[in-house]
């Protein structure tokens, strides 16, 4: 009886409780979707993330129409640590990238790589190389780095893999 009285208690208090309603928050599609699925910033070096997250999230205000009348444009995106040259069609998706980003971190793979069959050689400087189109995805890869072994110099390159080419 106990149970029952309780019971009864319990529904009569959540029948007199108003509904919440959550407003959500508006949703924005993603127009460069492609780019961020190919470069997949999240492991990439700290800097390359900043400029990339700049490049996807452009909004063109003053698209210049070319002598076909397609509306296309061309940005460039500079920092200390690297540049990207980005072609745009007319809804602000990117169709193409040239992206140079200078002594940037390696991957852990480039580094057991060259540790492997450079032993004793110090990485002094490297070049990292990305192209991207829309339609073949990454298209370039590759790392340019620079060593020194006491007087010599040796300049190889590499995939993100650590695949020497």
């Amino acid at each position: 009886m106990k149970k029952l009285i309780f019971g009864l208690i319990i529904i009569g208090f959540t029948a007199q409780m108003n509904s919440q309603t959550i407003e959500l928050k508006e949703v924005e599609i993603v127009a460069n979707y492609d780019y961020s699925q190919a470069t997949n910033t999240k492991f990439e070096a700290l800097p390359v993330q900043k400029i990339q997250e700049k490049l996807i999230n452009y909004k063109a205000t003053n698209p210049e129409i070319d002598d076909y009348g397609d509306v296309a444009y061309s940005i460039s995106f500079y920092t200390p640590d690297g540049k990207i040259i980005a072609d745009y069609n007319t809804e602000g998706n990117i169709l193409s990238t040239s992206e140079t980003y200078k002594n940037v971190r390696l991957p852990l793979e480039v580094l057991q790589a060259i540790a492997k069959r450079f032993p004793n050689w110090t990485i002094v400087e490297d070049t990292y190389h990305i192209n991207f189109h829309c339609e073949k995805g990454i298209t370039q890869k590759v790392y340019k780095i620079k060593l020194m072994n006491e007087e010599k110099v040796l300049i190889i390159k590499a995939n993100d893999t650590g695949k020497f080419m």
